[in-house]
Order: structure tokens, then C-alpha cells, then sequence
């Protein structure tokens, strides 16, 4: 997650990282926060601005995402 808004006090979604339970990476992906970005929060979400630079649409990911998780 990282912060948009007025000090970056609300939330959005900035990657998805989707395990199985043998710790196989499905998805790792960041997608775009659809909105200015006021922080980072990268000490703690590791997320840095080149990462979601060129990303993907947030509903591009959450169409993976459900993709993935059809059937579980």
C-alpha cells in the first residue's frame, strides 16, 4: 500500500503478491495507484516511485489476481 491524498493518509493498493501454500510465487506485480502518490511508505512497503512509474491499471492486477484464485 502506499498513501495518496492530503499526507498520504489514505490508502491504495500498489502490488499484489499472491502464494501458494509451498511458497510459490503466483503473482507479484505493482500496478498504478490511479492517483498522486504522497507517500511512498517505501521503508515499510518497499515500494518506490519507478516501480509503479509504468505499471499496470489497479483493475488489470485484480483481474489476475481473481484469475489466479478461480477454483480455490
Amino acid at each position: 500500500m502506499v498513501g495518496v491524498g492530503y499526507l498520504g493518509k489514505k490508502s491504495v493498493l500498489a502490488r499484489a503478491t499472491l502464494v501458494s501454500g509451498n511458497g510459490d510465487v503466483i503473482i507479484d506485480e505493482f500496478c498504478s495507484a490511479g492517483q498522486k502518490v504522497t507517500d511512498y511508505r517505501t521503508v515499510v512497503s518497499g515500494v518506490r516511485p519507478k516501480d509503479i512509474a509504468k505499471a499496470q491499471k489497479f483493475s488489470v492486477l485484480q483481474e489476475k489476481v481473481r484469475d489466479a484464485l478461480k477454483g480455490t
